[in-house]
């Protein structure tokens, strides 16, 4: 499973536990695969989930719904929430 995550600082983390490693960045959400490390820093309190994502879904597709938001966050990730979003953490399905 993907998920939509945010460091919950100004900070980023790397998982080095997948091939590639998967990079958090510390200025925008990401996506990531959910493992263990990730559930972990969930736990944590390290990672905010945003969403849950389809398998298509990738950092690099997120990266241009930023660039093309003109770096408003919120309108990114709704964007971005609405063509790849499975769930979203409050329990809602998705339209």
């Amino acid at each position: 499973m993907k998920l939509l995550v945010e460091t919950t600082g100004s900070f980023g983390l790397m998982d080095i536990g997948v091939r590639p490693p998967q990079e958090i960045a510390h200025n925008r959400p990401s996506v990531v695969i959910s493992t263990e490390f990730i559930q972990t820093r969930i736990a944590k309190n390290q990672l905010k989930i945003l969403g849950k994502l389809q398998d298509e879904a990738t950092d690099a597709e997120f990266i241009n719904f930023h660039a093309d938001s003109k770096g408003d966050t919120e309108l990114a990730v709704s964007s971005f929430m609405s063509k790849f979003g499975i769930e979203e953490v409050t329990g809602k399905k998705k339209k």
